[in-house]
């Protein structure tokens, strides 16, 4: 095993908004290492606190980060969710995805977290001299548009183990993110990731509505006030409002090889593929890909706001009764619970 000394003969500062993980890879780098092996090689930390590094590590991991970097405790714990956003733990936090176990026949929730990236944000970086680093925000489960340049986020590791792989990696003079669990560049240069200009309105639409959401969640209160239906609603009962619809958008109609969202899905959000497996989990949005929780968000925020906004955010049959609609899919043991 590799010795460290006790403190980092060299370690950097956080960016401000700088997730605890991205920091310590960041620092990482100066020793050729990845995340895991500085964390691993420094009194041994194990794969689940790495894991969950960002959500809300005890005092004693502050501490013994404090000493390997020379940082205060407290500017430490702001570069976690549990320091910084609070009201987003556990259940508005990205978790990896719910999965099913065939031969104990029962829901898996792994208790590590998923990491979704903005590729403009990271190219950013580069192009004013910064290290690539991943945002605090990209954690919040009702994020999945980047709310400065409303482009999609995406998820760069296909084995959703991205945190314990995490490496800066020079490449040119630019420091960039780089996950070597799958061999990829977080920021995914040459991919072709532009969103055509068509759907310029609809990320606008989705975007504003997620940006009232994470305000109700975060703050408890919403900014700027909606002009629509629930303009007279307190914070509190926005989030129960989305929370319901969500619920009732998951459950599986009486065929039971489909959901709800899969007949109210917007036309420039479908659900992808795969989305139809008769397992359940308490919370999807903080349970599922970036890319199912975009369709439920989008799906919301059509019901929600009023037509002559909503209609960018559009079904294949577009109707003001969707809620009707919605009722009219849910078995009737839903209806109950739902009516309840």
């Amino acid at each position: 095993m590799l010795c460290l000394p006790r403190r980092l003969p060299v370690s950097f500062r956080p960016y401000p908004g700088e997730a605890l993980s991205s920091w310590m890879a960041r620092s990482a780098r100066v020793y050729s290492l990845d995340l895991a092996g500085l964390l691993t090689s420094y009194r041994g930390f194990d794969s689940a606190t790495i894991e969950t590094l960002d959500a809300s590590p005890d005092f004693q991991t502050l501490q013994l980060l404090s000493t390997l970097t020379g940082v205060d405790v407290p500017e430490i714990a702001r570069c976690t969710l549990a320091g910084n956003h609070p009201a987003w733990l556990p259940r508005w936090t990205t978790w990896q995805h719910a999965d099913w176990e065939i031969t104990e026949r029962r829901t898996l929730l792994p208790h590590r977290l998923s990491v979704n990236v903005c590729p403009t944000c990271l190219r950013e970086d580069d192009r004013e001299g910064r290290e690539q680093y991943l945002r605090l925000r990209w954690f919040c489960a009702a994020m999945t548009l980047c709310d400065r340049h409303r482009v999609p986020l995406v998820a760069r590791c296909s084995m959703a183990t991205c945190l314990l792989s995490l490496r800066s990696r020079t490449s040119g003079t630019a420091h960039r993110l780089y996950c070597a669990n799958c061999s990829t560049f977080l920021d995914g240069s040459g991919n072709g990731l532009s969103t055509p200009v068509s759907e310029a309105a609809a990320r606008q639409q989705l975007n504003r509505f997620e940006q009232r959401l994470c305000a109700a969640i975060s703050v408890g209160h919403l900014h700027p006030a909606p002009s629509d239906c629930l303009h007279r609603l307190r914070s509190e009962y926005f989030t129960i409002v989305v929370e319901d619809l969500i619920w009732a958008l998951t459950r599986l109609t009486p065929s039971g090889n489909h959901r709800a969202i899969h007949f109210l899905e917007t036309l420039q959000y479908p659900v992808p593929p795969g989305f139809r497996l008769p397992f359940d989990t308490p919370h999807w949005l903080s349970r599922t890909t970036v890319h199912v929780r975009r369709a439920l968000l989008a799906t919301v925020a059509m019901m929600l706001r009023p037509d002559q906004e909503a209609v960018v955010l559009r079904t294949d049959t577009f109707c003001s009764d969707a809620f009707e609609r919605l009722q009219s899919l849910l078995t009737p043991s839903c209806r109950a619970a739902q009516d309840t």
